[in-house]
């Protein structure tokens, strides 16, 4: 896994011709393209190009989300992943 820092500016803005860029309009549907993932980049888009872990992704996905979707039931998702994020680094110290 790589880190924030290993991640280029060029790794982060690389072009998925398969899937539809931030700046164009996009199409919502329930399985592929839901509207609480489509407000400007889609969050798996963001996750991947910047290499992130399930623990890391699942963060990002549930507090990008929080406003359309669940409300703070997300957010509290967010912190159990964080929670288990921090407690696993500190393990590894």
């Amino acid at each position: 896994m790589r880190t924030f820092e290993e991640v280029s500016y060029a790794d982060s803005i690389k072009h998925d011709a398969s899937r539809p860029s931030f700046t164009e309009p996009q199409k919502h549907d329930d399985i592929s393209h839901p509207k609480h993932y489509t407000q400007g980049i889609e969050c798996w888009d963001y996750i991947e190009s910047h290499g992130m872990s399930y623990l890391q992704g699942n963060i990002i996905k549930y507090v990008t989300r929080y406003q359309y979707k669940d409300g703070v039931k997300d957010l509290k998702k967010a912190r159990a992943y964080l929670d288990k994020l921090i407690a696993t680094l500190e393990q590894e110290r």
